[in-house]
């Protein structure tokens, strides 16, 4: 259409002139001659207003909570009832993860967790979820359930951080030190129980 107004105009200045001028309002008024995609409209479609989106986030929330209680009632069992604990806590971090999709939508929360910066914490989070339930249902490790549940506090944990300025930074200059210093201890300690075992069979 535009396209004929400037022949019937003739190709003048003014013509030209006006034609700028319409689409500027076009731009502004968010107009546009080409059809919406099945994308946009199924996105519409789906859409959420805002009081629905609070009341699925509260809803997750709370299923997170009472996962993560459920989880804590069975921790001083966890010897006995590995799957009953990791299932319930890895439930805990699915839920609290998925109520943040409900505020800012879930492409965009799939888009934000495989950025660059964040694509390596997201997936040693999803993995070590699968690894959880692993240890509890197929390999039936006690000392495996706990150490991926840490791993899953630890990653989720830096994962937030990610989306705070300089604040990686600033844990990694202050944990730095601690990390090293449990790093030195472990390897002195491996060293001395070592040294204990050589002793030990040397004397036998």
């Amino acid at each position: 259409k535009l396209q004929f107004l400037y022949f019937i105009g003739g190709g003048g200045e003014s013509c030209r002139m006006t034609m700028d001028v319409i689409l500027k309002i076009k731009d502004l008024a968010g107009g546009s001659d080409e059809p919406a995609s099945a994308w946009d409209e199924l996105g519409e479609s789906m859409a959420l207003s805002w009081k629905n989106r609070m009341m699925g986030f509260g809803a997750f929330i709370a299923m997170s909570a009472v996962c993560f209680a459920l989880a804590v009632a069975f921790a001083p069992m966890i010897v006995l009832l590995p799957k009953k604990f990791a299932f319930f806590f890895t439930c805990a971090n699915l839920f609290g993860v998925a109520s943040t999709a409900f505020l800012v939508g879930p492409g965009r929360q799939f888009r934000s967790m495989g950025e660059h910066n964040r694509m390596l914490t997201t997936m040693v989070y999803i993995g070590s979820m699968f690894l959880t339930l692993m240890s509890a249902i197929k390999w039936r490790n006690t000392t495996l359930v706990v150490f991926f549940c840490c791993i899953q506090i630890a990653s989720l944990v830096w994962y937030s951080l990610s989306y705070i300025p300089y604040a990686r930074q600033l844990a990694s200059y202050f944990l730095g030190p601690l990390l090293k210093g449990c790093m030195a201890c472990s390897q002195t300690c491996c060293m001395g129980f070592g040294k204990c075992c050589t002793m030990l069979v040397k004397k036998g």
